[in-house]
């Protein structure tokens, strides 16, 4: 016997995605999307068989089938098949290591650079003798820094914009998707995602010129370090200061 919607949402027997395709077939029980509380909906005009998130005021994402693991479920509540998901906090780091070690190189190419302003060789014939004089100027250094920081965020955006994982990730079946399940990431949420890092970046060029501020970059970077390995071992979703931020998880492929 057919349920109605209001039926199904009461019956215990009703699975979530048996009562998202019953409501696709019902035109006259659409949703009051004014009154509905969170949670994953079929939203009028898109395919049977599919859901969005709704926050409350309005949707979020696009549709994914009915039967896709979600981070939320319709109580708002972290769903344990998301949970079971979430990437262990050691893949992570590790995922993090070999990120590292592919940006060693060009690392070091852009911390050598200094040294050619650095320093210069003059040799003097008379004594024998070469001279290393160091070159007057800006904090070569510190600029190599922020280099290396431009680096790092135009890494991490080229893939989590493309890919949705950084090497380090997908070498360890890792990946970043939204909380609201979309695996997609848009350009918005990779930047929002980054604005830490940014932030740490633009303090580092400020200080190659004021000197206390660097320090306080220095301690920013500490920080949110220290909150990063915390977070990612005792938060629910194991999301760190840049997944609170763009409201990302990492879970495991």
């Amino acid at each position: 016997m057919l349920l109605s919607t209001n039926q199904a949402r009461k019956s215990p027997d009703t699975s979530f995605a048996e009562y998202t395709v019953l409501r696709s077939h019902t035109d006259e029980e659409t949703m009051n999307t004014n009154s509905q509380p969170p949670g994953w909906y079929n939203a009028a005009g898109d395919p049977q068989g599919t859901v969005r998130y709704w926050d409350g005021a309005q949707w979020q994402g696009g549709p994914q089938s009915a039967d896709a693991p979600r981070p939320y479920d319709n109580s708002g509540q972290s769903s344990g098949d998301i949970k079971n998901r979430l990437a262990d906090p050691w893949l992570r780091l590790g995922a993090r290591i070999i990120d590292g070690l592919i940006l060693l190189i060009p690392a070091l190419i852009i911390f050598a650079i200094p040294l050619g302003f650095l320093l210069r060789s003059s040799e003097t014939v008379s004594s024998g003798v070469i001279e290393v004089t160091v070159t007057s100027g800006p904090n070569y250094f510190t600029l190599a820094i922020i280099g290396v920081n431009i680096l790092v965020l135009g890494y991490e955006y080229f893939f989590l914009e493309k890919e949705g994982a950084t090497p380090g990730k997908k070498i360890l079946g890792l990946q970043v998707i939204r909380e609201t399940g979309e695996e997609k990431l848009t350009s918005e949420i990779v930047i929002q995602r980054l604005l830490i890092s940014a932030a740490i970046a633009f303090i580092s060029f400020v200080g190659a010129f004021i000197g206390f501020i660097s320090v306080l970059g220095s301690l920013l970077s500490f920080g949110v370090g220290i909150a990063t390995v915390v977070m990612i071992f005792s938060d629910d979703l194991r999301q760190v200061p840049n997944d609170k931020i763009a409201k990302t998880v990492v879970i495991k492929t």
